[in-house]
């Protein structure tokens, strides 16, 4: 009964299991007692019918779920017909599904089976259901093999997804590209302020707007920080597009935070009206240079805008006396009198900066670096600053310092009246810590959570360094921030006494984020952000396949798998009617998945049961050669681009092995041309050669590498050429077919690069691995990568095995 199958029902579920292996089918009293068949089926409902409880995190796990599946796996040991029959394989795909079904923008929620538990009982039962039925395991077989056919982009090479996953506060990071520490805290700061998400995300597109590349590039990323399962987004499009001083974004270069963000919001403001009228809102504030006149009525003011207050550290306590020290009266007498613009005539005078507005988030930037006048040097100011949780304003404000003076008629007109609704209180939201010296350092930030009330009201702070996001207790924030000395003990060996010994910190707040204080009910406000159909789906076609990933890089998967690909065929009633089929499903499965993942503790197993399959079935011999013939998809990620060498290896002497149980019944083919019909045609072509056998189309292809898909300066080419040398060694037929092919021409042009300009060496890179070759060629000149010795070595040796072979002829 489905109430009973409450999260406390672990001990009922193994009671069950127990009982129902512990049933002797041949005990004809006990069959009648106990309908298998139809508990079978009634389980498969349960399971169906099961609401979504499993969590991800671990924090709920559904052991009703996982009782269910247990149960419905000791009962189809017993092999019933349900088990053979087509509901039977209807609920295979459910159990399938219970694993595999991808969550989407519309049903957040999938699949059934999260928790670790739960996916183990559902790979046993998968399992269960395949033993000894050959339907089932086709089934199994077609859904498994095509998640691991070259149906997407390669894996990255030591893979594991697992490590990628967004973390448990829920927040996105952002990849530092070498430099890029300035970028993401500015960007997170933004992206954490609810007004300034929901301006980028709601920004209309016209023909004739500044910067649409880079307003583009921002939703994407603000996309990707809301809605993204991965720990890190990387902003290298963002950087690409972006330009600084009329300059690209150079990713290796450091550059000043507040700088950035001035440059950056100042591109917002420009792209429209509205994001115009947003960011004056949110951070231009106006400061008021008040020049009063003693000796008559006159009253001189300008105004400057700002996006940043700069703080004065040197010699300051706190920002409070920085910001005395911003709106300080100064006196113009004597010498230094006013001459007033009205009057025309020298006055006495009071000259005063003022606050005259404020913006919803005021920004400070803490002026820690100085220039020193006696080294000619740039210097950081480590002394201790400290600043408040909440900052009253008022005291700095023009209503405030200027308003109170009753002859200044013509000031009061000018003042904004609608200002005394607002507060002038400030509630901290954001500091961003400098840490190393005035030449080099790293950003990172500490942000409140204000868009989740919730976290809010409870003051949820969160680290956010680069890709790394993790929750903060604000307590440490005087400690991580202010800067000034830190004291520690040391052990002094000649007195015996450990001393103590004060340093200054390296690291201090740099950048300080103030949210105006509002009233209560504002505070409790939930915020929906209108994000573009467009763009979710762009990130949640993203996630569904990282999902995926995580699905499969897993090791109960990999369990699950050899299970499938060497325990189940033997428990069919004809393993050899299969035999190439399982083949196929574990050389798919080895060479797409498995070899890049991070950790594979059963290589040496996989290669042996390869080498164990493929001794036992010509035809999936003939497969593997023919497919790689046809498409140089494995040879090229394998051979040449994985920067494994133990796995490189691996593959060619699975080449090899396969070669040389195939020579047995293809040599004699290995120099006929490629007609089927038998006639005797003299003048075969070389493209024709070799065209009978999977062997010699499969070598056509590996040398067609040198000429049109690998450079000469290419890291990994020992084991390529390893594989030809072993190729040409193994007798007379292979070393004529590549002398046939010319095969040492191809090898003397692709290492001196003469192919000609009608068939140039073209590597085709992704995006990815097109800049990482632009960074090893900044670091390595051509001429010192040209060629590997050991490459070099094995190239060597294989044009002096086929120039012996082709003088003995002669």
């Amino acid at each position: 009964e489905e109430p009973i199958l409450k999260p406390g029902c672990k001990e009922y579920f193994w009671l069950l299991c127990k009982l129902v292996d512990n049933i002797h089918i041949k005990d004809a009293s006990q069959t009648t007692l106990l309908d298998l068949d139809a508990l079978a089926r009634h389980l498969a409902d349960c399971i169906r019918s099961r609401e979504i409880l499993d969590h991800q995190d671990g924090n709920v796990e559904d052991d009703g779920l996982t009782g269910l599946l247990r149960l419905a796996t000791s009962v189809v040991k017993h092999k019933p017909p349900f088990k053979f029959s087509r509901e039977g394989q209807e609920f295979l795909r459910d159990i399938f599904n219970l694993l595999f079904l991808l969550p989407s923008l519309k049903d957040r929620q999938q699949p059934k089976c999260k928790s670790h538990s739960s996916r183990a009982a559902a790979y046993d039962l998968l399992v269960e259901m395949v033993k000894g039925s050959v339907e089932n395991y086709r089934l199994i077989h077609n859904w498994v093999m095509a998640q691991h056919m070259q149906s997407h982009a390669p894996y990255k090479w030591d893979y594991w997804p697992h490590e990628d996953v967004r973390a448990e506060c829920r927040f996105v990071g952002l990849t530092n590209l070498g430099a890029t520490c300035y970028l993401a805290s500015t960007i997170q700061q933004l992206y954490m302020i609810p007004e300034a998400r929901q301006a980028v995300f709601t920004a209309k597109y016209s023909e004739d707007m500044k910067h649409k590349t880079t307003l583009l590039e921002l939703q994407k990323m603000f996309t990707y920080l809301m809605e993204s399962e991965c720990k890190a987004y990387n902003p290298r499009p963002f950087c690409k597009t972006y330009t600084m001083d009329k300059q690209p974004l150079n990713t290796g270069e450091q550059k000043d935070m507040t700088e950035f963000f001035t440059d950056l919001i100042t591109k917002i403001e420009e792209m429209s009206p509205e994001l115009k009228n947003t960011v004056k809102s949110l951070f231009g504030g106006v400061i008021t240079n008040n020049v009063v006149s003693l000796d008559c009525e006159h009253v001189s003011q300008t105004a400057e805008e700002f996006y940043t207050v700069r703080c004065q550290v040197a010699d300051m306590k706190n920002i409070y006396e920085s910001l005395d020290e911003v709106t300080i009266k100064d006196t113009l007498e004597g010498d230094n009198m006013y001459t007033c613009s009205h009057c025309g005539k020298k006055v006495r005078a009071e000259k005063r900066a003022c606050f005259k507005k404020l913006p919803r988030i005021l920004s400070f930037n803490t002026m820690r670096y100085t220039f020193n006048m006696v080294t000619m040097m740039k210097e950081k100011v480590n002394t201790h600053f400290s600043f408040p949780l909440r900052l009253d304003m008022t005291p700095y404000t023009e209503d405030f310092l200027m308003g109170k003076s009753e002859r200044k008629e013509g000031f009061k007109e000018v003042s904004d009246h609608s200002k005394d609704s607002e507060s002038y209180e400030y509630d901290l939201i954001g500091v961003t810590v400098h840490t190393g010296t005035a030449d080099g350092g790293h950003y990172y930030s500490f942000i409140r959570d204000i868009v989740n009330p919730h976290a809010y009201k409870n003051n949820k702070w969160y680290l956010f360094n680069d890709a790394e996001v993790k929750p903060f207790d604000s307590a440490q924030l005087a400690s991580e921030c202010f800067g000034g000395e830190m004291t520690t003990k040391t052990y002094d060996s000649v007195t015996d006494k450990f001393m103590d010994f004060s340093f200054e910190k390296t690291h201090s707040a740099y950048m300080l984020f103030y949210k105006r204080m509002e009233p209560e009910e504002e505070n409790g406000r939930e915020y929906k952000f209108d994000v573009s159909s467009e763009l979710l789906e762009w990130i949640w076609h993203d996630n569904m396949q990282f999902l995926q990933d995580k699905n499969i890089f897993e090791h109960t998967y990999f369990g699950f798998m050899w299970q499938l690909c060497s325990c189940i065929p033997s428990t069919l009633p004809d393993p050899k009617a299969v035999s190439l089929m399982t083949a196929k499903l574990s050389t798919s499965f080895v060479l797409e998945t498995f070899i890049h993942s991070k950790e594979k503790p059963t290589m040496l197993q996989w290669i042996e049961l390869l080498t164990k399959q493929f001794n036992n079935s010509q035809a999936a011999c003939e497969w593997f050669l023919d497919r790689m013939a046809d498409d140089d998809w494995w040879p090229m990620q394998i051979l040449i681009k994985c920067p494994n060498q133990i796995v490189r290896q691996m593959f060619q002497r699975l080449c090899i092995h396969v070669i040389q149980r195939l020579r047995p019944v293809h040599a004699h083919l290995y120099l006929q041309p490629g007609m089927e019909d038998g006639s005797d045609d003299m003048d075969t072509s070389v493209e024709d050669i070799g065209g009978r056998s999977c062997v010699t189309r499969f070598v056509r292809t590996l040398l067609l590498i040198m000429e049109h898909g690998v450079k000469p300066h290419s890291k990994h080419l020992t084991e390529y050429f390893a594989f030809l040398y072993e190729f040409a060694k193994m007798g007379e037929e292979e070393s004529q077919f590549l002398l046939s092919l010319q095969a040492i021409s191809t090898m003397v042009h692709f290492y001196m690069g003469t192919k000609g300009p009608e068939n140039p060496q073209v590597e085709v890179l992704s995006e990815e691995e097109g800049e990482e070759e632009e960074e090893e060629e900044d670091i390595l000149s051509l001429a010192e990568e040209k060629y590997r010795p050991a490459a070099l070595e094995k190239m060597i040796a294989l044009v002096a095995l086929l120039v012996e072979q082709s003088r003995s002829e002669r």
